[in-house]
């Protein structure tokens, strides 16, 4: 996309996989002179509202019953590692992933990772049997489902269908 004002242009690439926009400003009526080149992250509201003012610290967010203590830090890099595989799975900008785990870390890093990537988060009760979780990911529409190892067997056949 070109936007132009008199003998000035910005032209715009957005990049749709990784949330980036390069912005190369040009000069001169068909010379497209480069003045220069910018990146510029898009925004992600909510993620940014929750975790932007937190990127890189290693201030405490999660203390664990154990004691165990995840930094910020730790705790974005697991997320961010969950999102670029949630994107090379296939799933895509409003795509939904229903999840059925455990409480945990991870299952939290699971949620800020739908955040990152634009992914629906539909969280799912662990009490569910594979009927009742049939029929939510049927009506949902889910793209892919996260489950327990241990209901992993169970939930095959539904994933599947």
């Amino acid at each position: 996309m070109c936007i132009s004002a008199n003998s000035y242009c910005i032209e715009i690439t957005l990049l749709q996989r990784n949330q980036w926009i390069f912005v190369r400003e040009v000069t001169g009526v068909g010379k497209y002179t480069v003045v220069g080149v910018k990146a510029l992250r898009m925004s992600n509201v909510l993620f940014d509202a929750l975790f932007a003012d937190h990127i890189g610290s290693d201030a405490p967010f999660l203390i664990l019953p154990d004691g165990e203590v995840w930094s910020y830090k730790r705790f974005l890099e697991t997320a961010a590692q969950y999102a670029h595989v949630l994107e090379a799975l296939g799933l895509q900008i409003g795509d939904r992933l229903a999840v059925q785990v455990q409480k945990s870390p991870e299952a939290l890093a699971i949620y800020a990772a739908c955040l990152q990537a634009g992914v629906i988060f539909l969280p799912l009760n662990t009490a569910y049997t594979a009927r009742e979780m049939a029929y939510f990911i049927e009506n949902s529409g889910a793209k892919l489902v996260l489950c327990d190892a241990k209901a992993e067997t169970a939930l095959h056949p539904v994933a599947q269908a």
